[in-house]
């Protein structure tokens, strides 16, 4: 399970890293919504 779990964050990072070109952590991404929504930007990514 912990190997399926590592394989499917990847992935997502890897998506993350096609749709924006660097290379970026999902925690990265969460912390970047969360300060966004907070800020009253209102802007996800």
């Amino acid at each position: 399970m912990e190997r399926i779990g590592d394989s499917i964050l990847n992935i997502g990072e890897a998506l993350i890293f096609s749709i924006i070109g660097d290379r970026i952590k999902i925690r990265q991404v969460e912390t970047l919504e969360k300060t966004f929504s907070e800020s009253g930007l209102g802007q996800t990514l």
